[in-house]
């Protein structure tokens, strides 16, 4: 089988990221099962094109992807399921949706999560975190499909988690999280308080990444952009967020190369009034 063979869709970039950026591409596949994923890695390699695997789109920022093969979870299959106090979840599983499954059979923990638009696999690429806490906490394995299509089990203590970050490559099919026991009134009434605070401070209801950059030490970056004249900071239909400053929003019809110019000119006024580099969160396809 070759790519050619297994169907590339023509999609609307904007239409799978939560910012609504992008536009038409023609190297987009939907994988329906594990056999069709691993074929496609197969026929990948020697193409003069980089892989790109896509879960929820809540952290991507597309540009010119020209250069890319993009593969997409959403047309796996989706599960869970519990093993003794362990929950095997599908990577393409909806956050919110699972952490509501849990809190049924009394496990939670990972309430610090709610709130985020994200699949469980995007969420353990990047070390998801919020109020003090991060995912990898609570890992356990991960089973990938690495891009030479071979499958592979790496646990939880032999992943390189570090602030925003793992080590992850590859496609990611299965996690094993090790929740809390915790009662189901508690873990309800933690996620119910997660989003209350993010609808408080952050623009849930405005196309948005999440944060663009990373905190840096000590310090957020949400502070340094509002201190350095970020918050609220307009270029087109790209704008930091009057709620949080180091949120992006599309106004209506933001393009790529206003939200870019924004970010960069965001991190050279941080740069140039604290002397502090800022480094991205979100991934930018370019």
């Amino acid at each position: 089988m070759s790519l050619n063979k297994i169907k590339a869709h023509t999609v609307d970039l904007s239409k799978w990221s939560h910012i609504r950026i992008g536009a038409p591409y023609h190297d987009f596949y939907l994988p329906e099962n594990q056999v069709q994923l691993i074929e496609l890695l197969n026929n990948a390699r020697g193409k003069d094109k980089s892989l790109l695997f896509l879960a929820g789109g809540s952290n991507i920022l597309f540009g010119n992807t020209r250069r890319y093969i993009i593969i997409s979870d959403a047309f796996l299959p989706i599960f869970w399921k519990r093993e003794a106090k362990n929950i095997i979840v599908s990577g393409n599983y909806n956050i919110s949706r699972l952490l509501m499954e849990m809190s049924r059979l009394d496990l939670g923990g990972m309430e610090f999560l709610a709130g985020i638009p994200a699949h469980v696999s995007g969420l353990a690429k990047m070390n998801a975190g919020a109020f003090g806490s991060q995912i990898s906490e609570f890992v356990k394995y991960i089973k990938i499909i690495n891009p030479e299509g071979e499958i592979k089990k790496i646990t939880g203590s032999n992943i390189d988690f570090s602030y925003r970050h793992s080590d992850i490559t590859g496609f990611i099919t299965e996690i094993c999280l090790s929740p809390d026991s915790k009662p189901r009134i508690a873990v309800i009434t933690d996620i119910k308080a997660n989003i209350d605070e993010r609808r408080a401070h952050q623009p849930l209801n405005m196309p948005n990444l999440g944060s663009i950059f990373k905190n840096p030490m000590d310090v957020s970056a949400g502070y340094l952009l509002d201190k350095a004249g970020y918050k609220g900071k307009t270029l087109g239909d790209a704008a930091f967020s009057s709620l949080h400053a180091n949120i992006m929003v599309n106004l209506g019809k933001a393009e790529f190369s206003d939200a870019l110019q924004l970010i960069n000119n965001a991190r050279e006024a941080v740069m140039r009034v604290f002397h502090i580099e800022l480094e991205l969160e979100i991934k930018v396809v370019n």
